[in-house]
């Protein structure tokens, strides 16, 4: 009897999806997970509401009788959501290994075909551990940028000030998608000022790896950098963003907030495109540009000096 995950989303959307799937493969053993569209329509389908009505089934281990139902008729389960929880994979981390280190080869397909292996969940696909950097955080700039998505410069230089302050012999690691456009650039310039960082844009299992790998983590609104945390062995503090703004727009799917018990919150003071340049730009006394070329766009803010 088949059961598929529908592609929705970059890796770290796959990834969360995935993990719903093995849970219920766990809860469900007569479950056979495939990573092949069976081509014709469901008979069962699990959505995000669902799957939260099931929660609490689902943490006490308890089979969900739809689902037991249609795995005994061998009907095909389509699961068509985001599963971005916490709590339930927690419960479960240590199955989920034992899943993945059984079936590593399993196929990981975003919606652009990206394709991907379970066995990267838990290693680089070269054997080696990229970088070791220690303290290390995630930006999401140029898609989130593009739908006025931006955590505030200053709360960023904020943020990694006292990060730095707690341990001042290590160097902040910036993990991002090579940066491109101009504001990108002078983003990194102002949340670095004063600070030992480097920088590391790399393939996207790579910058996965060098987030898993750290001690302290810094997570963005990303699902890539949740993934990371929730599967890592060695990291002992995460900071998680508030998620005021998705509770102002309902993304029921999200519950995840605590991956591991010492996880700290921090508020990236989610702002416009638009403020978003003023941080940058309208306060500084070397850089004036009344026009940023964007990725989609030309976006154009008020000057204060013109």
């Amino acid at each position: 009897m088949p059961f598929f995950a529908h592609r929705m989303g970059r890796l770290g959307n796959i990834m969360f999806q995935f993990l719903a799937s093995v849970v219920l493969c766990i809860i469900h053993p007569q479950l056979r997970l495939t990573d092949q569209d069976p081509g014709f329509l469901p008979d069962k389908v699990i959505t995000d509401t669902e799957f939260l009505e099931f929660m609490p089934q689902l943490m006490s281990g308890t089979p969900i009788p739809a689902i037991a139902e249609a795995a005994a008729t061998n009907k095909y389960i389509l699961l068509n959501g985001f599963f971005q929880h916490d709590q339930i994979y927690l419960k479960y981390w240590l199955q989920i290994v034992d899943y993945i280190r059984m079936h590593p080869e399993f196929r990981l397909i975003t919606d652009r075909g990206d394709i991907h292996h379970a066995g990267e969940l838990l290693a680089h696909p070269t054997g080696v551990i990229p970088r070791g950097h220690r303290i290390v955080c995630h930006l999401r700039l140029e898609d989130f940028c593009q739908i006025n998505i931006c955590f505030s410069p200053r709360a960023i230089h904020r943020l990694l000030q006292g990060i730095a302050r707690r341990y001042p012999t290590d160097r902040i690691c910036l993990v991002l998608n090579r940066p491109t456009e101009d504001y990108e650039h002078r983003y990194l310039e102002y949340i670095s000022e004063g600070l030992d960082v480097c920088i590391e844009s790399n393939d996207v299992i790579t910058d996965y790896h060098i987030l898993r790998e750290a001690e302290v983590l810094i997570c963005s609104y990303s699902t890539l950098s949740w993934v990371a945390s929730l599967l890592s062995e060695t990291v002992r503090e995460v900071y998680m963003p508030t998620f005021n703004y998705w509770f102002s727009i309902g993304r029921v799917w999200e519950t995840f907030r605590q991956p591991i018990p010492n996880t700290i919150e921090y508020d990236g003071e989610v702002i416009t495109f638009q403020d978003m340049l003023v941080e940058l730009y309208g306060a500084s006394s070397h850089l004036h540009l009344c026009t940023i070329k964007t990725p989609t766009k030309e976006a154009v803010y008020e000057c204060k000096r013109c």
